[in-house]
């Protein structure tokens, strides 16, 4: 499917879900896989980003991207709050859109950290029971 049809409209859902597929299996290397070509295929995409960012913290894998993902969603959310739309949506139900799309990009950003912050104090604590 993805060579035939590389372009089709289903293939960031199709990306996503076998990310999800390989997380629940615990497969981090086919997980990260299929998480970037998620962004790639979608490279503006703020839920996507947030799910992707989202499945490496809970892995705990790939946090430096995780944060990265987390970081430019925001960024991407916050943006699209300012903007018009364009595609005849009442300006009230893009504000109201845009601002549920930007909380959950801000939250999903400081969970990552966390996470990020929590992993970095475990690698430390391990470390110091090495030495």
């Amino acid at each position: 499917y993805e060579k035939n049809f590389p372009s089709a409209s289903s293939m960031l859902s199709a990306y996503l879900s076998l990310m999800s597929s390989y997380a629940e299996r615990r497969d981090s290397r086919k997980a990260v896989e299929y998480g970037e070509k998620a962004v790639r295929h979608s490279p503006e995409d703020v839920s996507a980003m947030v799910q992707v960012s989202r499945t490496y913290a809970i892995l705990q894998i790939e946090m430096k991207r995780a944060v990265e993902l987390a970081e430019k969603a925001t960024i991407i959310a916050t943006q699209m709050k300012a903007q018009r739309p364009s595609n005849g949506i009442p300006p009230s139900e893009w504000q109201k859109w845009a601002s549920g799309l930007d909380g959950n990009a801000k939250s999903n950003l400081t969970w990552v950290k966390q996470v990020a912050a929590w992993q970095q104090q475990q690698v430390k604590a391990l470390q110091s029971k090495r030495n």
